[in-house]
């Protein structure tokens, strides 16, 4: 006895569905690629920003240790009764107040 054996058009079967069903098979695949691409981009994104932000760090760094950015001075509301200047080396950076507690007197003769 011989078996009968039924192919193409006369199953009612296309002819490429072996082809589909490994298409449909392949899908979450694509989809969990497509995924990876899209975090992989996002993490260039950010190591590229991390980046960035590392050399403003570095520039900020070298700018506030260049003397003459961050110059000491005295400045005075009316330099003809205070005037004067300032050792840097010395004077520690901040804002200062004098109070007059006596006027200064010529000696007398």
């Amino acid at each position: 006895m011989t078996g009968v054996r039924i192919t193409g058009m006369a199953s009612g079967l296309p002819p490429n569905i072996v082809d589909q069903l490994m298409e449909v098979e392949k899908i979450p695949i694509k989809t969990i690629e497509t995924k990876k691409n899209k975090q992989e981009d996002l993490l260039k994104l950010v190591n590229d920003l991390d980046g960035k932000v590392g050399e403003i760090t570095k520039n900020l760094s070298e700018l506030v240790s260049t003397r003459g950015f961050s110059d000491t001075k005295l400045i005075s509301g009316d330099p003809n009764i205070v005037d004067g200047s300032v050792d840097s080396s010395i004077a520690p950076t901040g804002d200062y107040s004098i109070e007059v507690l006596q006027l200064a007197q010529k000696p007398g003769r």
